[in-house]
This record gives structure tokens, C-alpha cells and sequence, in this order.
């Protein structure tokens, strides 16, 4: 199996892999999955224990790997959002302040 690439705070089943086939005396088509889908690792790689799943299991048996996924998390970089106007309702009558802002009568003092 190729390595993986997910973002940070993903879990190992969202990286995309691809259908394959595993060559024993015939080729067996199936799946590879990462044994703890539900894992969210910390950033940077790591190799992590893999299954094949073949397609017709009644058939084949599911192979395990230790340690041979390898994946790669990627750090994500907060964007900076734009700032934006903050709408405060109140049902009170509004005065303009020294900065030229409205503010309420009665809930600035």
C-alpha cells in the first residue's frame, strides 16, 4: 500500500485508498483499511496496522499488517478570518458615543 496523506483532526478511514489486488498463486481483489478507522493520530508520519479485506471473503481470508500503513498528517494552518461587524440587538433607545458608535442607553453606562 502507497502512502497516505490526511489532514490534522481526520480520522485514518477518511484517507482515500484505492481499491487493489494482493498476489498469492492468483491475484485477490479487495481492500485495504486501517485497522483503527476511528483513530485520529497526532500530525507528522506514522505506519499504522493495515488489513486487506478481500472482495469475496467467503473465498479468501483477510489479511492482517502490523505497522504498514504508513500515513502522513499534515498540520492544517488557521486561516485568519475577515473582520466583521458585530450587530448587538436591544430594544432600548441608542446613543452615538465619542467614537461615533452607537451604543444603548441602557446597557452602556
Amino acid at each position: 500500500m502507497k502512502q497516505k496523506s490526511i489532514s490534522y483532526g481526520q480520522k485514518l478511514k477518511e484517507a482515500q485508498i484505492p481499491e487493489d489486488k494482493v498476489e498469492w498463486f492468483v491475484p485477490v481483489e479487495g481492500t485495504w483499511q486501517f485497522v483503527k478507522g476511528d483513530l485520529v493520530p497526532q500530525a507528522g508520519t506514522s505506519n499504522q496496522d493495515i488489513v486487506f479485506v478481500p472482495k469475496y471473503p467467503m473465498t479468501y481470508d483477510s489479511l492482517f499488517f502490523t505497522k504498514s500503513g504508513k500515513i502522513t498528517v499534515n498540520t492544517v494552518t488557521p486561516r485568519r478570518q475577515d473582520e466583521k461587524e458585530v450587530q448587538i440587538f436591544c430594544r432600548s433607545e441608542f446613543n452615538e458615543n465619542s467614537s461615533g458608535l452607537d451604543v444603548c442607553k441602557s446597557c452602556y453606562r
